[in-house]
């Protein structure tokens, strides 16, 4: 049983950790790279209710699995501060998707049917540096997860 639980740890935060980074740094870039800013932007807001959703289930089995690694007698310093950093990282993620990502879709269609469009797009700027700020710090998040994670198992091998 340990072995699954920690199966589906390192798994979670691998899978969570390197779809924010294929994302944020292969894919965006690519995309607005090689199509007009419209077609990309579009492009990408088709993938986000998949990336967000990822980042839901990804945290919350990390939760669990921690959880379970808790009760089981882990009481590592790094085990503790993992699940404060998961913690904050699926509240990021939580946040972006539900509330942010559907306003910056709300916000696009009112860009189109304004003839200005000026108030949706400074209100979409913003909405969009809101959601860049959490996913840098859902991303940082997982990079010191990957460091905790690391330093928890390792010392769980001793």
């Amino acid at each position: 049983m340990d072995s699954i639980r920690d199966g589906v740890y390192v798994a979670a935060l691998v899978i969570w950790v390197g779809a924010v980074l294929f994302l944020s740094f292969v894919v965006a870039p690519t995309l607005f790279q090689t199509l007009p800013p419209e077609e990309a932007g579009r492009a990408m807001s088709s993938m986000f209710p998949t990336y967000y959703l990822i980042g839901n289930i990804c945290g919350g089995l990390l939760l669990l699995a921690g959880w379970l690694r808790r009760r089981a007698g882990d009481r590592s310093p790094a085990g503790k501060r993992l699940l404060w950093v998961v913690s904050l990282m699926l509240a990021c993620n939580v946040y972006a998707g539900a509330v942010l990502q559907p306003r910056a879709a709300e916000l696009k269609s009112s860009m189109r049917d304004e003839d200005s469009g000026g108030e949706a797009r400074a209100a979409f700027a913003a909405v969009h540096r809101q959601a860049m700020a959490l996913n840098a710090a859902v991303m940082l998040g997982g990079c010191a997860a990957v460091a905790l994670a690391s330093l928890q198992l390792r010392r769980a091998e001793n």
